[in-house]
């Protein structure tokens, strides 16, 4: 069978008036995809809030710790412990006991009040793909805590 127009109309055709005439077929044809969209959309959050944090204060100064407070007291971060060293750190990422790990590096202070970069480390669980895709996200709310 061709794939013409006229061939196309006739199906169309005889799939609307099978459709007019059985009303079930025509209640799920517009219920299932309304029933997915309410669904999914209630399923699927993009919103990043009280997100299990870990963090590794390697810095241990006045403006890392006000960093971590300011992290602390947001709704987006919610923060369950310190880390004494990077082997903690990644246990809790591994366990999923944390979603998200931030290191202040040694010295971080210092490159800041010299005016000089002072990265800050982010790191994520990947078990979850619509977290990480939010990733970005959590980068600029740490960054703009600063």
């Amino acid at each position: 069978m061709l794939l013409n127009p006229i061939n196309i109309r006739a199906v169309a055709r005889k799939e609307f008036y099978h459709l007019i005439r059985d009303f079930r077929s025509l209640y799920l044809a517009f219920m299932i995809p309304l029933l997915l969209i309410f669904l999914f959309g209630y399923a699927l959050s993009l919103d990043v809030d009280n997100v299990k944090t870990i963090v590794l204060d390697h810095d241990n100064t006045d403006l890392s710790r006000d960093l971590i407070r300011k992290l602390d007291a947001s709704r987006y971060f919610d923060l369950i412990g310190y880390a004494s060293d990077t082997k903690m750190l990644n246990r809790y990422l591994d366990h999923g006991q944390a979603a998200l790990a931030v290191v202040i590096p040694p010295g971080w202070t210092a490159k800041i009040r010299a005016d000089r970069e002072s990265p800050i480390q982010i790191l994520l669980d990947g078990t979850d793909p619509q977290f990480c895709r939010s990733s970005q996200r959590i980068h600029h709310l740490i960054y703009r805590k600063l």
